[in-house]
């Protein structure tokens, strides 16, 4: 990459905060960090390439829901609601879930954690995470890590973890 073209990175990247403690506004990341971020974030979607400079936008506050579940030969099909403002252009994001699932009652293993691209963004800023050749089973404990990634910059949000119990 031209010197001119990591100097642009690492001038966008002043001020961004690491997705790693400590949180206390001290730190930023590189702007190396922040290509590799870029890069990443463009594979994840399945449009690998070489992203061009860009400054980091802020995210929009996002929670995540759990609206409904279903086991549809061998696949897991988990429905979230995502609400993300209009303002913030929702279709502008998708959802990546690291999932680990579990027994109920069972403890988080981060090792065991696995990325599912949800769906684009639909009705309500709803999104479906499929998970292939899964067990069918009444109940689930869902461990998640839920990121937006941007699919203008590819870049990505801090997590949102969460646990909770699902019925089918």
């Amino acid at each position: 990459m031209p010197a001119e073209q990591q100097e642009l990175w690492e001038s966008y990247s002043l001020g961004v905060e690491p997705h790693r403690p400590p949180f206390d506004h001290t730190t930023r990341i590189s702007g190396y960090n922040l290509f590799v971020s870029a890069y990443h974030g463009f594979a994840t979607l399945g449009n690998e390439h070489v992203p061009t400079p860009r400054a980091f936008d802020s995210f929009p506050p996002f929670a995540v829901d759990l609206v409904g579940a279903m086991n549809v030969g061998g696949e897991l099909r988990i429905q979230l609601q995502v609400p993300i403002a209009p303002v913030f252009h929702p279709e502008r994001y998708r959802l990546l879930a690291k999932i680990q699932l579990t027994e109920p009652g069972k403890g988080r293993n981060p090792g065991l954690m696995r990325n599912h691209l949800a769906s684009p963004f639909y009705a309500a800023s709803t999104a479906t995470v499929t998970i292939p050749n899964v067990a069918s089973q009444p109940e689930y404990q869902v461990h998640a890590r839920f990121v937006l990634l941007d699919t203008e910059t590819g870049y990505r949000s801090q997590y949102l973890q969460q646990s909770f119990l699902m019925r089918l």
